[in-house]
């Protein structure tokens, strides 16, 4: 089963800051060895110039020994280490212009940057309305379920939908889709 973890990352000045959605490449020396670099999502919302920010990462605990960016970096990794950082990278980001109505739809590991996107819309104070929809595989491979559930609770105009095939929730179809957000 893998295990996960959100690591707090404060980069150089020369950091440019990113736009929520986008990634980082992350290089790491495992062992001594050659640098081994792997992308992440950034979880944190917006940052700017020398802003610290988040990734959040799941670690398969059957990956071969000395193998993962991902295992060492929930495993072994120390505060205060230094790892490599490209700057913000994609374009999948929220619009300059952000519409009334958002629908925001992940699976899996997918959900990592829509959540950078959720908490950048809670911290500009979105006055709209956000549908929020994630497929995982079941409660227990559940992303950020605690921040989530509190968001559910809370409300202010989200309204999340967690989907569980293990529980026998629907598939994600068109179908499904306009019975959730009419004219989607």
């Amino acid at each position: 089963r893998a295990i996960g973890a959100t690591l707090t990352l404060q980069p150089t000045s020369t950091w440019q800051g990113h736009r929520s959605g986008q990634h980082v490449q992350v290089g790491v020396e495992i062992g001594g060895a050659r640098r081994t670099t792997r992308v992440f999502s950034i979880s944190s919302p917006d940052s700017r110039p020398g802003d610290r920010f988040t990734i959040t990462l799941r670690a398969n605990p059957d990956a071969p020994e000395g193998r993962g960016v991902s295992r060492y970096l929930v495993e072994e990794a120390q505060p205060g280490e230094i790892l490599h950082l490209s700057q913000a990278e994609g374009d999948f980001v929220l619009p300059d212009r952000v519409p009334e109505h958002i629908l925001l739809i992940s699976g899996g590991s997918g959900i990592t940057p829509v959540m950078s996107m959720l908490r950048s819309l809670q911290r500009r104070t979105h006055r709209g309305r956000v549908t929020f929809l994630h497929y995982a595989q079941s409660p227990e491979h559940q992303i950020f379920a605690a921040e989530l559930a509190e968001v559910a609770r809370t409300g202010y105009g989200v309204d999340v939908h967690l989907l569980h095939p293990e529980l026998g929730d629907p598939n994600l179809s068109p179908a499904y889709l306009e019975r959730l957000v009419p004219g989607y």
